[in-house]
């Protein structure tokens, strides 16, 4: 709908799609910044009916709504790829026996199994929390693994989360954290929402809408500190301040409990940024952050996926070190999303999404150990992770469809 609003309000009849336009070799060049990306086509693909084609040059026409094929875009360049097909309401066998949390199981939407899930935390009182992405639910265990409950459903009403599209399969809530008061924080990435419940899934609020900070047009909407391109990661500091990764936005927004905003860290994107190729590398800037982790002391640790470093931001953002992430880690895959977690000791986890396998890093930033099987079999596609005070890890291996108690990292 916004894209048609804007076309009609400067009376915009067509839009060309051709080599040109795409920027394709061997034909007359375009300005870089002025080319039609995969995702914008996608967009118009979606939107318009097609008036004319010839070869591969495609004329879309402008109306007053949305009538053209219904082809969904691909995501865009700043969101992790996904695999293809459909996105299929899960068929749940409400007679079905519940799975253990740490129990391998089929695919499926049956209390305790999963489908490409993400997040995970722990309460006070060692429960789990799961977010089951391609099951738009969050799923609770109590300490032992045991099966306590679900909660959320496919939609964009309250306590619903929505896929990217019906065709991006896997996309869908990410990060998850819990507070000192047992609410839970789930990352709504593609409502562009934060959403909180009580302990027991009772939906409490929300807050967030849709920004892009790279858009002129939307950059001037205003609210931007309250608004995400799409959350990712979500963290609680010791002052109980939440923390979460804007990724396409390249940048973390800082909310008290109720959803007010406290301040930002980040790569301040503007349109003249990315129509100059900005590369967003610099100290405390950051190019896809996804995982976040704070530690007692109010540091805060961020993984900068496409700089391959994690970056630690002191409090009040006066002292800031970052480190390298090994070769062959972060590499783009499916699912690259890396998130973090962060032991009593300062020792910091990180899941290699393209490595499968669980980083350790000493309070340094220095290497001190790498992990890739708990004994019964290696990762496929490890994303989320928890660890405990004592170092004891936990990790969700998105594409193995499993909760895997890893134990410690040397």
């Amino acid at each position: 709908e916004r894209v048609l609003e804007l076309l009609n309000r400067y009376g915009v009849r067509y839009v060309v799609a051709g080599a040109t336009e795409r920027g394709q070799p061997g034909w007359a060049p375009s300005n870089p910044g002025e080319q039609m990306t995969e995702y914008a086509e996608g967009v118009f693909r979606q939107a318009m009916r097609e008036a004319f084609r010839s070869g591969t040059t495609v004329l879309y026409e402008v109306t007053d709504t949305i009538s053209g094929t219904g082809q969904p875009p691909p995501p865009p360049a700043a969101a992790t790829p996904t695999p293809g097909g459909p996105v299929v309401a899960p068929t749940i066998d409400s007679n079905a026996t519940p799975v253990a949390l740490f129990t391998r199981s089929s695919v499926g939407a049956n209390p305790g199994q999963w489908n490409l899930p993400r997040g995970i935390a722990r309460d006070a009182e060692g429960n789990f929390y799961v977010v089951d992405t391609a099951n738009f639910r969050v799923q609770k265990f109590d300490p032992e693994g045991t099966f306590i409950l679900s909660f959320g459903s496919k939609g964009n009403g309250d306590g619903q989360f929505n896929p990217y599209s019906d065709e991006a399969i896997g996309s869908g809530p990410g990060g998850i954290a819990v507070d000192a008061q047992g609410n839970v924080y789930v990352a709504d990435t593609w409502n562009h929402r934060i959403q909180k419940f009580d302990s027991e899934g009772k939906f409490l609020l929300k807050w967030g809408q849709f920004i892009n900070l790279a858009d002129p047009v939307s950059a001037a909407e205003g609210g931007a500190d309250v608004k995400f391109f799409g959350p990712r990661g979500v963290a609680i500091g010791p002052d109980g301040n939440v923390y979460v990764t804007d990724t396409g936005n390249k940048r973390v927004l800082v909310f008290t409990p109720d959803g007010e905003p406290v301040g930002e860290i980040g790569s301040q994107v503007t349109p003249e940024k990315t129509s100059s190729g900005y590369a967003y590398n610099g100290p405390q800037e950051f190019n896809e952050p996804v995982g976040i982790a704070a530690d007692g002391a109010g540091n805060v640790y961020v993984a900068d996926t496409n700089n391959r470093r994690i970056q630690k931001i002191g409090p009040d953002a006066l002292e800031i070190t970052q480190w390298p992430v090994p070769a062959g880690m972060w590499e783009p895959v499916p699912y690259n999303e890396p998130f973090l977690a962060v032991d009593e000791a300062g020792n910091v986890y990180a899941t290699a999404p393209a490595g499968k396998a669980v980083l350790k890093f000493g309070p340094d930033g220095q290497v001190a150990g790498q992990k890739s099987d708990d004994g019964s079999g290696a990762l496929v596609r490890p994303t989320g992770i928890w660890a405990d005070a004592d170092g004891t890890v936990y990790v969700v291996d998105t594409e193995g469809n499993s909760i895997v108690r890893m134990g410690t990292v040397p």
